[in-house]
């Protein structure tokens, strides 16, 4: 609670006692979530029901913690999962595979969101990794 009224700046936001806590348990809910089924779609309201939390409690506790919004969180999640096990360069793993295993099914989108976020695309991270095994 010291930290959360040490770094907001006064006037942006009202930080209450034990905040960060309760948006950080809300955040590992979410991330747990994401953990047992990556490659299903996941919506604002069933995660609301699944953490039992308001829509905008679940908005609040991310932007709060990550300074995004759920979705933003949700997909850059995926994309640090995707590139966890390209970096392994299993056998028989194509790009396309671990893709739709993350929840991606647009390969040019994710290319794109790949390689801003990494600076190489997916296949160049999984050919790297299947030359080092």
């Amino acid at each position: 609670a010291a930290l959360d009224r040490a770094f907001v700046m006064p006037g942006v936001t009202r930080v209450t006692p034990g905040s960060f806590d309760r948006n950080r348990a809300l955040v590992s809910k979410l991330e747990e979530i994401l953990r047992q089924d990556a490659s299903r779609p996941l919506y604002n309201d069933e995660l609301a029901s699944a953490v039992g939390a308001s829509v905008r409690s679940i908005h609040t506790a991310v932007h709060a913690i990550h300074g995004v919004s759920p979705h933003q969180f949700l997909r850059q999640k995926r994309l640090w999962m995707l590139r966890s096990q390209l970096v392994k360069g299993i056998p028989g793993l194509t790009v396309q595979i671990a893709a739709q295993a993350h929840g991606f099914w647009h390969m040019s989108d994710l290319s794109k969101s790949y390689k801003e976020r990494f600076g190489e695309s997916p296949s160049d991270t999984l050919a790297r990794a299947k030359r080092l095994s």
